[in-house]
């Protein structure tokens, strides 16, 4: 309900949000002596990879990918080069002036730190947060 009135006042709704993928290497070896118990070699995560993505109705607006887990000194990067690009077209621009552009967010520690939260004030956008799950 709360996204028809957004969409009814003609607002650009952008949702927002992360995702990482792990490599996790199973165990290679195991073995043991008699009566001793088992000596495993596990190898641990091996590598990580941590995407932000911003989509609206007409798809992917900006995304960024980062070799490590996204702190919110890169979620408030990521939204302050969302705007830079959204301030290029001419559309998005306009809209941002008139204050009519909202990001659906969730409740991560990324979205919700203190310093995100005054980012955010400062920004163009309104912010939504989502019901936790």
């Amino acid at each position: 309900e709360r996204y028809v009135k957004l969409l009814e006042q003609n607002q650009v709704i952008i949702f927002i949000d992360e995702s990482s993928i792990n490599e996790h290497k199973i165990t290679k070896k195991a073995w043991s002596s008699r009566n001793k118990r088992n000596i495993r070699f596990n190898y641990g995560r091996l590598n990580s990879i941590s995407v932000i993505g911003a989509i609206d109705k007409t798809g992917l607006l900006n995304y960024s990918i980062n070799s490590e887990s996204n702190t919110s000194e890169d979620f408030i990067s990521f939204i302050d080069n969302t705007q830079k690009i959204l301030e290029k077209d001419s559309f998005y621009s306009n809209m941002l002036y008139k204050k009519m552009v909202t990001i659906i967010l969730d409740n991560s520690k990324l979205h919700t730190s203190k310093i995100t939260r005054n980012f955010l004030k400062k920004s163009k956008f309104n912010v939504i947060y989502q019901p936790s799950y």
